[in-house]
């Protein structure tokens, strides 16, 4: 999960990024599993933010609640709604401590990955329900194209259509790179890029691309043409691209030419 490098270096990040960007609230969630029990346990931990009546006095006070306010301002920002605030304070005033942690740092590790892989799902199932229309456009697309003649469909739900064969034998692994022209349009036949028009091929590494294109890509000899037809799975999912070119869960209609393959 790419989330899990961020957290560890979120304290770093908040350093440089707090001047510059507006935060918003809320920290980070441990989970329980072979945890050292805490000395006295009296209270029953917060989930809910406490206001405290005080006010920063000194440098170090004010740069304090600036760290705080950062990092909490990158996890809601990555989904993250709620966390227990006295661990939260336990964990910092262990490292500054020098306190033996509770967690080691494999079950922190998966901590952190049990919990954005949940948001994750749960962002999804939302976005589902609100482009729930375009996935059974998609899904009903794909299935008749499926039968239509020349049409042919991998395990993994791609599909493709062969217009030009290539004259070698040759054709691309992973590791290879390879230099293509390309056009791509949404299925009411709007095109969102294309090389042709910036009047140069593109070249790149077989896995710098979106999982459909190294599938199919590989399918390919050296000098064939192609018609693929993504399924949202090996597109661009359920984000689409931030430019809003591509919506979310959108299949897609590449024309792609091989030109040449670099080992």
């Amino acid at each position: 999960m790419k989330k899990i490098g961020f957290i560890f270096c979120i304290g770093l990040a908040s350093l440089s990024s707090y001047a510059q960007t507006k935060p918003t609230t809320t920290a980070k969630k441990p989970v329980a599993g072979n945890v050292k029990a805490a000395a006295p346990a009296a209270a029953k931990p917060t989930n809910h933010p406490v206001t405290l009546k005080v006010q920063p006095v000194t440098n170090l006070d004010s740069a304090s609640y600036a760290f705080g306010f950062s990092m909490a301002s990158q996890l809601k920002a990555s989904g993250v709604k709620s966390v227990n605030f006295d661990l939260l304070k336990a964990a910092f005033s262990d490292v500054f401590a020098e306190n033996p942690p509770l967690l080691t740092q494999e079950q922190s590790r998966d901590a952190i990955t049990h919990l954005f892989e949940k948001i994750g799902k749960e962002k999804e199932e939302a976005a589902k329900v609100k482009y729930a229309e375009t996935i059974q456009e998609g899904e009903a697309f794909l299935q008749a194209n499926a039968k239509k003649e020349g049409i042919q469909t991998t395990e993994s739900g791609l599909q493709y259509e062969i217009l030009e064969k290539g004259k070698s034998d040759k054709k691309p692994v992973v590791g290879n790179r390879v230099t293509v022209h390309y056009q791509g349009k949404l299925l009411n036949g709007h095109p969102f890029d294309s090389s042709y028009e910036r009047g140069e091929p593109a070249t790149f590494g077989l896995t710098q691309v979106i999982k459909g294109w190294t599938e199919g890509l590989q399918l390919m000899n050296e000098g064939a043409k192609y018609r693929f037809f993504l399924p949202y799975q090996l597109g661009y999912g359920a984000s689409g691209t931030p430019n809003g070119d591509i919506p979310p869960f959108s299949v897609l209609v590449f024309e792609v030419e091989l030109i040449k393959i670099e080992e």
